[in-house]
């Protein structure tokens, strides 16, 4: 099974183009920068990037390149969008689209958005 660019492809679909997003040059104190994008990774989408992951190194827990090889790179900051009529904030990834619901107890706060379905015809 090969991962494709989920993220990339949903907003290519809603005439998004994640390269006209407003970028960074590097990242506070405590958050990964990545150069390759322009993007940064901080906070509750950093902590859920960093403990979740595919396996296969053998060892326990997640390493960047599992990390990485789920989720890809950040291609927006988080920015704040409206989901399924619910303003939430979002960072997308070319694998994914992380969005963040305070209202949830953590570690249920950062939650993966359905762009399989949106891809489908779905509702956002």
């Amino acid at each position: 099974m090969l991962l494709g660019r989920i993220g990339v492809e949903a907003l290519q679909a809603q005439a998004r183009d994640w390269q006209t997003f407003a970028s960074v040059a590097s990242a506070p104190a405590g958050c990964r920068y990545f150069a390759e994008t322009k993007h940064s990774l901080c906070g509750a989408f950093a902590s859920y990037w960093q403990n979740h992951g595919l396996e296969f190194d053998g060892r326990r827990g997640s390493s960047f390149a599992e990390n990485l090889a789920l989720f890809g790179m950040p291609i927006s900051e988080p920015q704040q969008e409206t989901i399924e009529g619910q303003t939430v904030l979002v960072q997308w990834f070319e694998r994914a689209r992380f969005e963040y619901h305070p209202e949830n107890h953590a570690p249920y706060d950062v939650l993966l958005g359905r762009l399989g379905s949106a891809l489908d015809g779905g509702a956002r």
